[in-house]
C-alpha cells in the first residue's frame, strides 16, 4: 500500500507513518509533502492509495491560508478530478467537528473516507479503520 501524508507539521507526519508502518507492516510506503502544489506534484507521480490531508495547511509561498479545509478540499478535489483510485482522508484538530467540516468543505464522499480528529484519544484507530475500509476495496 502506497501512501501520502500532506501535512506542515513534522511531528505529527512522523507519529502517523510511524503508527502505519508498525499496523500495516515494512511493505507499507509512506511518503510526505508540506503543500497543495507539491502534493498535486507527488500524486501525479505516484499511484497513491490513500492521501492523509492536513485541513490547515500553509500556501504555497509559506503563509497561511486562514480558512480551515481549504486546502484539504483544493487537494481532494484534484484527486477526484484525476485519481479516482486514490482515497482521501482529512486530518484535522481534535476540536473541530466531523461532520461540519465535511459540509463546509463540500468533499466529495466518493473520494474521502472521512474525518480523523488528530490528538483524540481514538485518532489511531479511526485512521486504521479507514485504511482497512481502502484495502477491502482493493
Amino acid at each position: 500500500m502506497k501512501i501520502l501524508i500532506i501535512d506542515d507539521n513534522q511531528n505529527k507526519i512522523d507519529q502517523i507513518s510511524g503508527y502505519l508502518i508498525h499496523k500495516f507492516g515494512s511493505g507499507t510506503m509512506v511518503n510526505q509533502t508540506g503543500s497543495i502544489n507539491s502534493a498535486k506534484s507527488e500524486l501525479d507521480e505516484g499511484n497513491y492509495d490513500v492521501a492523509i490531508i492536513d485541513n490547515s495547511l500553509p500556501d504555497d509561498e509559506g503563509g497561511s491560508i486562514n480558512t480551515i479545509g481549504v486546502p484539504a478540499e483544493i487537494i481532494v478535489s484534484y484527486i477526484q478530478r484525476n485519481y479516482l483510485d486514490t482515497k482521501a482522508i482529512i486530518m484535522s484538530d481534535e476540536n473541530e467537528k466531523d461532520d461540519q467540516f465535511l459540509q463546509a468543505t463540500k468533499v466529495s464522499y466518493n473520494v474521502c473516507r472521512g474525518v480523523v480528529r488528530f490528538g483524540s484519544e481514538n485518532w489511531r484507530e479511526t485512521l486504521e479503520n479507514y485504511i482497512k475500509t481502502e484495502k477491502e476495496d482493493e
